[in-house]
């Protein structure tokens, strides 16, 4: 028995994992049941080079590839669902602080694209891709699948997860639908100390997803596809440590295991809605492919910033009373379109050729709403009810041009070059009003207008060399970006001052192996990595000292991954991950207090992991499989320049498939450790702590699957 050959799509092409030249990992949809996995946070740490960090709300995470985490407001790592990307491009909607987080339930596999991917994906893949690949309707066959799930998390309650999904063809060979859905209670396991409500932060998803496959012939293909998901969150998954002024580290709690202190709960709302249209037809000499999507985000935050307003600095300016509470609403909705078609040509010749051209328009609104209230919960008259509002607004329009030709100069050589020309307009509006934006008198809003628009090419090349029909090596420089953006005026008015910032971009050097031995039982995967990023987004100082965002400095980030698949036994199955990371600043943003060789912030320099299953037969409608895994991640810089310290965490599963019926007992977290996964805000004022999001504590759970 050898191990399964994954296929993927990274190229724009169906090709097996291992012949791609360029580092990808990729996790099956199976794996992804069996993991147990609802979340991004569940399965990333299992991916060499991949971080994920979180701001204590569903969605509201970051995750950086290579050592490249995004220091500003935009998103490093572009996201797709199949053909379409999906999330804000904008900076003005602060996409590196949502990650469009799809439930694993019914997903044929999740793709990430390691290092810049520039000329084939285009801007804001910086760092890489991260794909969700989704399960397509059958033409021939029916089949439908049903799960639930029942877990209990230490130190809170118990949670549930049921799901469903079917296919069936509607005209045998022509046309078929798939159709999914989930509903999913989390429990919450955090307490509020300061008004003694107990698990905080539960929250409540449910998603569905629908296919339709339509096939009239051979070579034509049209599959329309829709996601809509949502998610409630109570609160934040966040603890308190380190009241002002005893700053970590070394981190302490400050109101014991799993509690936090705070006047207001910080209740919170994302909804994905994402439409796809796919049509693919083979010509023989070349496909025409056109992927169509409409997608939108509305996404809700309330956060409690009673300890930073009720300072003595704000106090009188607000004419607040004692008692007081102060509540930061934000709400983000972006829509986007975008288009794509390409003509690629077949796989079997000496030349492999695809050109295609991109368009996307994007909009997106943002908002932000302080709001006072006194200690009976009544806002104070006007306008001290609202000391600052705050309304953006930002269109962006894209087109480019793309193409990739792949030479086999040999049938074990080839070479392959890549380009991409992109133009981005923007049109950005900033409205801001009251006490906190105009002390002492707020008159009329103050208006920001900018318009960036960036001409930016990005290029690509590669070598590989099958040296055994086992073995490969290649070689990749690439580069990427990610659009500039515009900026608010200092407090005090400077001369020439530009109200937009420029692209930051990355050149991306890598080496590697993919191998596979022993009768295909052993599988390696070996790289090492070189960028450079220059004109970092970032804040930077100006006149008077002020920060705000803007380019400024570079950095490198250099090192190496590995994984290993082995199967030294026809049940036993191993998988070993490891990546070391350095990435640092080189010539460092100015005013930031950074000093030459300072690590980026969201960037721990070694990540593990080890994932093993054993299984055995009993009979043949039956057997039994068990596994653990273990994930490691070393300490990292987060917002704020603390070191977070590392931590590892253990799981274990076991279970019995017999016939059509799994049954999968699970213990997630076994030890019980805490991980502390990001700052979410505190520390604002003397006696606030700082709030970390936690890793859940050790959960215990038990799945049942039933295919019919």
């Amino acid at each position: 028995m050898t191990l399964e050959e994954v296929v993927v799509t990274a190229n724009k092409r169906s090709e097996p994992l291992s012949h791609i030249g360029e580092g990808i990992s990729a996790i099956s949809g199976a794996d992804l049941e069996l993991m147990s996995a609802n979340n991004l946070e569940d399965y990333l740490g299992f991916i060499p080079g991949v971080e994920f960090t979180s701001y204590g709300r569903p969605g509201q995470d970051q995750i950086s590839i290579r050592g490249i985490a995004s220091q500003s407001l935009g998103a490093a790592v572009a996201t797709y669902v199949d053909e379409v990307p999906v999330g804000s491009t904008s900076n003005e909607a602060q996409g590196a602080t949502y990650t469009v987080d799809i439930d694993p339930a019914d997903l044929e596999r999740v793709e990430v694209l390691k290092g810049p991917q520039g000329t084939l994906y285009g801007a804001s893949s910086l760092g890489g891709v991260l794909k969700y690949v989704t399960k397509a309707p059958s033409l021939t066959d029916t089949s439908f699948e049903t799960g639930v799930e029942g877990n209990d998390v230490d130190h809170g309650g118990l949670g549930y997860k049921v799901r469903a999904a079917g296919t069936t063809p509607i005209v045998p060979d022509i046309l078929g639908i798939r159709v999914s859905g989930f509903y999913r209670d989390d429990a919450g396991y955090i307490d509020n100390v300061e008004t003694g409500a107990k698990d905080i932060n539960s929250d409540r998803a449910w998603g569905a997803r629908a296919s339709l496959l339509y096939q009239p012939v051979e070579a034509l293909s049209i599959k329309l596809g829709a996601v809509v998901q949502r998610t409630d969150s109570s609160g934040l998954d966040a603890v308190s440590y380190n009241q002002v002024p005893n700053f970590p580290p070394p981190f302490a709690l400050s109101y014991g295991d799993l509690n936090t202190s705070l006047a207001l709960e910080q209740p919170s709302r994302v909804t994905d809605q994402i439409y796809t249209a796919e049509i693919h037809y083979d010509m023989g000499w070349a496909s025409l492919v056109s992927a169509t999507g409409v997608s939108r985000e509305d996404i809700y935050r309330f956060t409690d910033v009673t300890a930073t307003y009720t300072q003595p600095s704000y106090v009188t300016l607000l004419n607040e009373t004692p008692g007081s509470t102060v509540s930061d609403v934000n709400h983000y909705d972006i829509d986007k379109t975008t288009e794509e078609i390409r003509l690629q040509s077949a796989s079997n010749g000496k030349l492999e050729w695809l050109a295609g051209f991109f368009y996307q328009d994007e909009s997106s609104t943002t908002s932000s709403l302080l709001t006072l209230d006194d200690a009976a919960g009544v806002q104070p008259p006007q306008p001290y009810g609202s000391p600052a509002v705050e309304f953006t607004n930002n269109d962006l329009k894209e087109v480019a041009g793309f193409g990739d030709l792949t030479w086999y100069i040999l049938p074990q050589l080839d070479v392959s070059a890549g380009y991409r020309h992109s133009h981005i307009e923007q049109h950005n509006q900033t409205d801001e009003y009251g006490y906190v934006f105009e002390p002492p008198t707020p008159t009329l809003p103050i208006t920001r207008t900018d318009t960036p628009v960036d001409d930016v090419n990005t290029y690509s090349g590669g070598i590989r060399w099958r040296v055994t029909s086992d073995v490969m090596l290649y070689a990749r420089a690439a580069n990427g970006f990610r659009p500039g953006g515009g900026r608010g005026e200092p407090p005090v008015p400077l001369p020439n001052f530009v109200f937009s910032y420029s692209p930051d971009s990355i050149w991306s050097y890598e080496a590697g192996i993919k191998a596979r031995a022993w009768d295909g039982k052993l599988a390696i995967d070996v790289d090492g990595f070189y960028i450079n990023w220059k004109n970092i987004q970032n804040l930077v100082a100006v006149g008077g000292g002020f920060l705000i965002q803007g380019n400024g400095g570079a950095a490198v980030s250099r090192g190496g991954e590995a994984q290993i698949q082995l199967q030294p036994i026809r049940h036993l199955s191993l998988n070993a991950g490891l990546a070391y990371t350095d990435a640092h600043y080189t010539d460092p943003n100015p005013g930031l207090d950074l000093t030459v060789g300072e690590p980026i912030q969201f960037v721990p320099k070694f990540t593990a992991s080890l994932q093993a299953n054993y299984s055995w037969t009993l009979s043949d409608r039956s057997d039994v499989f068990t596994g653990a895994d273990y994930r490691y991640r070393s300490g990292e810089l987060d917002a704020i320049g603390f070191e977070l310290p590392a931590y590892g965490q253990w799981g274990l599963h076991a279970g019995l498939n017999y016939a059509a019926t799994r049954v999968n007992l699970y213990v997630a977290n076994l030890t019980d450790k805490r991980g502390l996964l990001g700052y979410t805000g505190g520390g604002d004022a003397v006696g606030d702590a700082f709030r970390y999001a936690v890793t859940p504590p050790r959960t215990i759970g038990i799945s049942v699957t039933q295919k019919w």
